[in-house]
């Protein structure tokens, strides 16, 4: 790999890394939120107002929430392994991104109009 791949995998892989955490935070806050409808659901069924199928289906729901977080969270682990083999540094570092507000860009960016003006 050339410098410009190394740096551009390394960016790449960071990014997908704040991607997934973020994807975990989300799906972690949906756990909550059926873990409170399984509830209500559950005294709904005692009382006859709804099938147990529905609980059912809000059971299942959340157990796909769960395991989209183990998912990520392996995932997460096989990016920070490849990350601390581009970057040197230790195995099994678990790396977690931070992403100020400063690198976000506030502006809009017309690339078409950049890339006509860099070559004309």
């Amino acid at each position: 790999m050339t410098e410009a791949d190394v740096k551009n995998a390394i960016t790449e892989q960071y990014f997908t890394l704040e991607k997934l955490y973020r994807q975990i935070e989300v799906t972690k806050q949906n756990i909550i939120n059926t873990d409170i409808r399984i509830n209500q659901l559950k005294s709904r069924v005692k009382n006859g107002q709804n099938l147990t199928s529905d609980l059912l289906r809000t059971e299942l729901q959340q157990s796909n929430f769960k395991v989209s977080v183990f998912r990520s969270t392996n995932t997460i682990e096989l990016i920070s392994n490849y990350l601390d083999i581009l970057i040197g540094f230790p195995n099994n570092t678990i790396l977690k991104p931070e992403v100020a507000e400063s690198m976000i860009p506030t502006e809009s960016m017309n690339l078409q109009a950049k890339f006509r003006r860099s070559f004309c």
